[in-house]
């Protein structure tokens, strides 16, 4: 091992988070967290979801002190928050927001460099880090020197990210995050988020009511009940094939099958390599491949080996032997699928699919197989 991997390595072990029979009480008598033994591993990103009211975002808070329990011991590594400075605590904790929480008369740069500043951190590197971070979120650069009002709802979204990570902490506290952006945009930044965290693997905490969300990004989710109680804490594959209570089994809802689908993607498949001819193919052999493979439809690849569409096998015996593919009224398809795709997005676009097959291509638009509704099926055996 080298020096920096055990540096890494030690950096992940510091940055667990075990809450050890945590409480939170408040002076009414209002219970929001009861006896809760929850240890959240470093390097990975635990969901929080449930019910409103149920103690999740409390739980959030108080792993940065801004709540504190009222009983019980909450450890990060080794160390007891409430022995920690919680001004010097925070400033290790990356913290986003559900309306991002950006300052109005901050340009986005400044916004980003906030913790950074607080930390002493010189003008040069303070805008090195700005800098990264604008790239690593994916915002154009151009975008430095604006103000939040300037940017959409997605891109203020974004900075509240890139603020979070400025000053590489090892925890990121994530509130209801993509909450208030429309559904397009949330799709995107859930993806971009993900493939952000593959890349940073910090130990990430995320409040959520969305239970779609949760099992789309969480490495384990807790799913709490009213009164603070968590009603199992697992990964999403075990909360869907096990759930433990009749609780979990209605939060989680009846289309449970279709949930295990969307934590599978196509590329996790040996899919079948299915029947194809070139555009500029004449229909008398298009029919005898059809013959030979016994099928009902044959997929018609451009010059670049992309689909073009689908013709049926009743198609090929109206039309003259000579006549070329691309002269045909090719069917298309209304989706196109990817291998990043997952088999709930894959289930959608076989519904309207010409001869009930969809193409799959991979990030250039090559063809590279065929998902049908058997396939499909098979998961979930």
């Amino acid at each position: 091992m080298t020096r920096r991997d055990a540096t890494k390595e030690e950096e992940q072990g510091s940055s667990a988070i075990v809450f050890e029979g945590v409480s939170k009480r408040y002076p009414d008598g209002t219970v929001a967290v009861e006896h809760l033994d929850l240890t959240l591993p470093a390097g990975e990103l635990t969901v929080l979801v449930g019910p409103s009211g149920c103690g999740k975002t409390t739980t959030l808070r108080m792993i940065n002190r801004l709540e504190n329990p009222s009983e019980g011991r909450l450890m990060i590594g080794e160390q007891d928050v409430m022995r920690i400075d919680a001004t010097r605590l925070r400033r290790r904790i990356g913290y986003v927001m559900q309306h991002s929480g950006l300052f109005p008369h901050h340009t986005i740069a400044d916004n980003i460099a906030t913790v950074p500043r607080l930390l002493g951190w010189n003008k040069k590197r303070r805008r090195e880090r700005v800098d990264e971070l604008i790239e690593l979120v994916g915002l154009e650069p151009s975008l430095a020197s604006r103000y939040p009002h300037q940017l959409s709802g997605g891109q203020q979204q974004r900075v509240g990210l890139a603020r979070a990570l400025a000053a590489d902490p090892p925890i990121l506290l994530m509130d209801e995050p993509f909450a208030a952006v429309d559904p397009i945009v949330r799709h995107r930044l859930q993806q971009e988020f993900l493939d952000l965290q593959r890349r940073v693997q910090k130990t990430i905490v995320m409040v959520t009511h969305d239970i779609d969300e949760a099992m789309k990004l969480g490495d384990r989710v807790a799913i709490f009940e009213p009164g603070g109680a968590v009603a199992q804490f697992d990964t999403p594959s075990r909360l869907l094939a096990a759930p433990a209570s009749d609780f979990v089994i209605d939060f989680i809802g009846a289309d449970r099958e279709l949930r295990r689908l969307a934590l599978k993607r196509l590329d996790s498949l040996t899919l079948d390599s299915g029947l194809t001819a070139p555009f500029d193919e004449v229909v008398s052999r298009a029919r005898s491949y059809l013959q030979q493979a016994g099928s009902g439809g044959i997929v018609v690849l451009d010059s670049d080996h992309a689909p073009l569409g689908w013709l049926g096998w009743e198609q090929l015996k109206r039309a003259g032997d000579a006549t070329r593919l691309d002269a045909l009224d090719l069917q298309p398809w209304r989706h196109r699928l990817y291998l990043h795709d997952n088999l709930r997005t894959a289930l959608n676009a076989l519904i309207s699919a010409p001869g009930e097959v969809v193409p799959v291509v991979n990030d250039e638009g090559h063809y590279v197989g065929v998902i049908d509704r058997l396939q499909l099926t098979r998961q979930l055996v």
